[in-house]
């Protein structure tokens, strides 16, 4: 790998809303009962601006940002760290760069991921990645 072209980082992508029927589908497939994710009482008794998506959700939503990469198709490693939550309704901003370029003894990449939300971080995620 040494002296090949860098790697150029996945371009950044505003996804559509995550909807409550989206969410309620991912819900009943994962077994996740947890009333937080569907009783917005709940959710604004407790200080939240509405109802929050399941962090599983939101991971996923990172983990198909960096397969749709065209060097992205295989993650090895996946970590995130949630800092908001990411809400129902509201656009999910997911952008990208590489803090590991491939090397002859290390050849894959590294990138880390933020994905915003209303303007604020809600999640920081790095993510290995052996190139397709």
């Amino acid at each position: 790998m040494t002296g090949a072209k860098p790697l150029e980082a996945p371009a950044p992508v505003a996804l559509p809303a995550f909807t409550k029927a989206g969410m309620q589908a991912y819900l009943a497939v994962s077994g996740d009962v947890n009333p937080l994710h569907g009783e917005p009482e709940l959710a604004a008794r407790i200080g939240l601006e509405g109802l929050p998506v399941p962090g599983m959700l939101a991971m996923a939503a990172i983990a198909n940002y960096i397969a749709d990469w065209p060097h992205g198709k295989t993650t090895l490693r996946l970590g995130a760290r949630f800092t908001a939550p990411v809400y129902v309704g509201a656009e999910l901003t997911i952008s990208a760069r590489i803090v590991r370029q491939p090397t002859a003894t290390s050849p894959n990449p590294i990138l880390r991921v933020v994905a915003t939300q209303n303007g604020r971080i809600a999640v920081f995620a790095e993510a290995e990645v052996k190139l397709a």
